[in-house]
């Protein structure tokens, strides 16, 4: 996303127009989710993608339609089902909302606004950009980040937001619905060790826009030309790592020192930190050894089994190369679960990763609002699964079974992926007379599917 940002904000600065294609909802087998970032500019470049195929064709065209005739911003769904391959040309069987935004260079707030976001990027702190729309047209764009709050727009409160910063979606409040994107998940790489591995590593992971942290004791391997694309790189003890950083439960560690017993001195101290993600170069041999250390060392069988060693996923990767490509790939593969279950409960956690494994699809129903008086508060979770149970509750009574009801007709397919639901105890019907609470609450409900990464 960077790089488009940063080519976006070179254009407008050079009186350029612009026009964002940003998927704003999906369902279905799709080649790319909500989030998904295509950039068209004025002398016929495309940065990024969302999709490929037929739908990226004819947003291309669209955009370059816009950009010739003085476009305006505009959403458009385009169907993926074998019925509308006529339109399309394509036969995923899913369904994508595409938003264009028109971006002038004769309106600098918006310059300032891009400004902003590249800012953010370059942080470690979590922050979601807001969209705020009316008619399928975009009236308010801001941000919202951890220390400087809401930024650049005054269409909701915080209050409001609040419930909303787990999910990537649309919702619906009234005559307005509001697109919440994650930006920034927080958390820096600290790779430990300069060789030819982090040499390979360091510009992999900061090119998907990674903030990366080179630590080092030679001096020779711990400079800035080595590692240009890092946005530092430290001099320091591997027996104290603590002088110089603070490893945080959100950051990323990979260990591949110049030698085992340096391994397992950062090891040590980097467990004790407990950082979203630890993994060790080596041979399944050293990493029995290594693990005997540190019980030896007083650390338990459960500390040990968050390493992730031999480090990278199982590709069979030999070269330097591919060693950290199989390392990127499987630190990816944590941020996105990180994106999806942070915030979460423990249960409603080990339930989606049951149904992930079993690859099935489950519903999160989330209490964005509500009135009077409520068993839960807002924020509250639960997750339908296919067979009807849940994990967690937003309540239980007779609104908790009309939210199941929808999640079913959701995962048949017989309801759209996103719902906005109003549930109330106090209208005069005979549900009502079920729950006798007197109030009232707002719950989205999201099908969460695992997302296709082929084309369509």
């Amino acid at each position: 996303m960077k790089a488009i940002l940063d080519e976006m904000l070179a254009a407008l600065s050079r009186g350029e127009r612009v026009v964002l294609s940003s998927i704003l909802a999906s369902s279905g087998s799709v080649p790319r989710g909500a989030g998904a970032k295509m950039a068209v500019f004025e002398d016929g470049r495309v940065l990024g993608t969302i999709g490929g195929g037929a739908v990226e064709r004819l947003s291309i065209q669209r955009a370059q339609d816009a950009l010739k005739n003085g476009g305006s911003n505009e959403l458009k769904s385009y169907n993926l089902h074998p019925s509308e391959v006529a339109s399309t040309g394509m036969i995923c069987g899913g369904a994508v909302t595409v938003y264009f935004q028109f971006l002038d260079a004769a309106k600098p707030e918006t310059t300032a606004l891009i400004s902003h976001i590249l800012t953010l990027l370059q942080t470690n702190a979590n922050a979601w950009l807001i969209l705020a729309m009316r008619d399928g047209c975009i009236w308010s764009m801001g941000t919202y980040d951890e220390k400087n709050g809401l930024q650049y727009t005054d269409a909701l409160t915080l209050e409001q937001l609040q419930p909303m910063l787990q999910n990537r979606a649309v919702l619906q409040q009234g005559p307005l619905s509001f697109y919440i994107e994650p930006l920034v998940v927080a958390g820096t790489v600290y790779v430990f060790g300069g060789g030819h591995v982090s040499q390979e590593l360091v510009p992999v992971l900061s090119h998907v826009d990674f903030r990366v942290v080179v630590f080092e004791e030679r001096p020779e391997f711990c400079t800035k030309e080595r590692f240009p694309t890092a946005v530092d790189t430290v001099l320091g003890d591997f027996a104290n790592i603590g002088e110089k950083i603070e490893i945080k439960p959100c950051d990323y560690v990979v260990i591949m020192t110049r030698g085992h017993m340096a391994d397992r001195t950062v090891l040590a101290q980097a467990l004790k930190a407990h950082p979203a993600y630890v993994g060790v170069i080596g041979s399944r041999k050293k990493i029995a050894k290594t693990n005997e250390l540190m019980w030896e060392a007083g650390l338990t069988k459960e500390d040990t089994d968050r390493v992730h060693a031999p480090i990278g996923l199982a590709i069979g990767a030999k070269t330097a190369q591919e060693i950290a490509l199989s390392i990127l790939a499987q630190i990816v593969e944590i941020k996105s679960h990180r994106q999806l279950t942070e915030g979460f409960t423990p249960e409603i956690r080990a339930a989606w990763a049951q149904c992930r494994q079993a690859q099935t699809d489950a519903v999160l129903a989330t209490i964005v609002s509500r009135h009077g008086s409520m068993p839960r508060e807002v924020g509250t979770k639960m997750l339908i699964l296919p067979d009807g149970s849940t994990a967690g509750s937003v309540g239980g009574g007779i609104m908790e079974y009309r939210a199941q009801q929808l999640a079913s007709k959701m995962q048949a397919g017989k309801a759209a992926p996103c719902q906005l639901a109003e549930y109330s105890a106090s209208a005069k019907e005979d549900d009502a007379a079920l729950a006798a609470c007197g109030g009232s609450m707002n719950v989205f409900l999201q099908l969460l599917k695992e997302e296709e990464n082929n084309e369509a």
